[in-house]
């Protein structure tokens, strides 16, 4: 399916994720955010992965989501991707400053140790893949 998409030219990005067990959710309730440690709601949904195509309608969209491998109980789910024009110019300033808050938020991420491979999955194509 992947290479389907790749060579028709729609496939800008992939990925699979790890289970929600590996992850931590942040909540926002009664003005504060909550950071919540695993186990979640039984109940609650887990995305498992995503593509991200460029195609011309939600029509088409359905068209390559209609070929994909799905097994039993699975759900894939449409959506579509904001464009700049779309956010304010506030949202657009903070964006902007992305590098600077990334570099207040380092402090929460836990180092991890990864295998020569991951450290070098860009160079292999990786899982974002952009015809170019």
């Amino acid at each position: 399916y992947n290479d389907m998409l790749h060579q028709a030219g729609v496939l800008r990005s992939f990925n699979g994720l790890h289970p929600p067990v590996s992850g931590i959710r942040i909540k926002a309730s009664g003005g504060k955010q909550i950071i919540q440690h695993p186990p979640f709601d039984a109940g609650a949904e887990a995305l498992g992965g995503y593509w991200v195509l460029k195609v011309e309608s939600m029509e088409k969209a359905i068209e390559w989501a209609l070929l994909c491998p799905l097994r039993e109980g699975e759900a894939l789910e449409i959506r579509r991707i904001h464009e700049w024009s779309e956010f304010s110019d506030e949202a657009c300033a903070i964006f902007e400053n992305y590098p600077a808050i990334h570099e207040r938020i380092k402090k929460y991420v836990r180092p991890k140790s990864i295998s020569k491979r991951e450290q070098n999955w860009e160079d292999e194509g990786g899982a974002i893949l952009e015809r170019r």
